[in-house]
């Protein structure tokens, strides 16, 4: 089976390609002035299995929609999609009268495709895989984080979901890791968790960090609560605003996120990368059985 990555899913995808020991399929992906995308597979795949790792940011859409036409056009055996980081993934409902239903609208385009199976790492709103005409399947990324803290020995007292939607994340992590697990909302400790972070170390996870507001807020209520320490994981690392991330480092120790996109530049400094590839190169070899 050939790998094959998009341009912001290359430094992954290199990972990927040395765990595994062999090359990415050559392809340029390229703009025009105006800014149009032009994709070129540079090497034959025909009746071949492909897999292509895709980083899908808002800009990326079109070049991954171009690509998948080069890869059919090249008559594949059989095509497998894994998104790294699946861009629109929170517009998951219509937030307003005579909005667009974004994850939709991107699920059905990605339908025109003869695409085998689909996966996504980490999906904001895992329950939005219904929205797929293929089979689907979001990647857990908490074996990533739960070596981790086995490696460092990082081990905290409990973990934190910071939100609702995040407490599935940290339900994962609690199984692996045998440690009680909390939540928040987005004002105050739940009642049920009042007073139980006294002298604890904690461990925030989320999907995503954008502008560090939901964390930040999240590890301040940890140390109003008396927290010892208190650190976070976010599989998405995207850092939109550059003001925001100077605040990170006064409130958590370490926010360790992974290289499902591109380490930012706007980062603190007290941002670290790990790599999915173990997670990916997983996902590989069983598909590899499978064909």
């Amino acid at each position: 089976m050939r790998l094959l990555c998009d341009t912001l899913a290359i430094p992954l995808g290199e990972r990927v390609a040395s765990l595994l020991r062999l090359s990415l399929v050559r392809c340029t992906i390229r703009s025009f002035p105006d800014g149009e995308a032009d994709v070129a597979l540079q090497e034959s795949v025909e009746d071949e299995s492909v897999f292509i790792l895709s980083s899908a940011v808002a800009s990326s859409w079109v070049p991954l929609l171009l690509l998948l036409d080069a890869v059919v056009h090249a008559r594949p055996r059989r095509i497998y999609l894994c998104f790294a980081y699946f861009g629109y993934g929170r517009q998951d409902r219509r937030t307003t009268n005579g909005g667009a239903y974004a994850i939709q609208r991107l699920a059905k385009l990605l339908g025109t495709f003869p695409l085998e199976r689909v996966y996504i790492i980490d999906l904001h709103n895992p329950s939005s895989l219904v929205l797929f005409p293929m089979p689907c399947a979001c990647l857990s990324p908490s074996k990533i984080f739960y070596s981790y803290l086995i490696d460092t020995g990082t081990i905290p007292d409990v973990l934190v979901a910071p939100d609702l939607g995040a407490i599935h994340r940290a339900q994962q992590l609690s199984a692996l890791c045998a440690l009680p697990w909390y939540f928040l909302d987005k004002k105050v400790a739940r009642r049920e968790g009042r007073q139980r972070f006294q002298g604890k170390k904690c461990v925030l996870v989320d999907d995503l960090v954008d502008s560090g507001h939901t964390l930040c807020h999240a590890a301040d209520v940890l140390r109003r609560e008396g927290a010892q320490s208190v650190m976070a994981f976010a599989t998405h690392g995207l850092f939109a605003n550059t003001a925001r991330q100077e605040e990170v480092g006064r409130f958590m120790e370490k926010l360790i996120v992974t290289d499902t996109l591109p380490f930012s530049p706007h980062a603190s400094s007290i941002v670290q990368q790990i790599t999915v590839a173990p997670l990916v190169v997983e996902l590989y070899k069983s598909l590899c059985d499978y064909v």
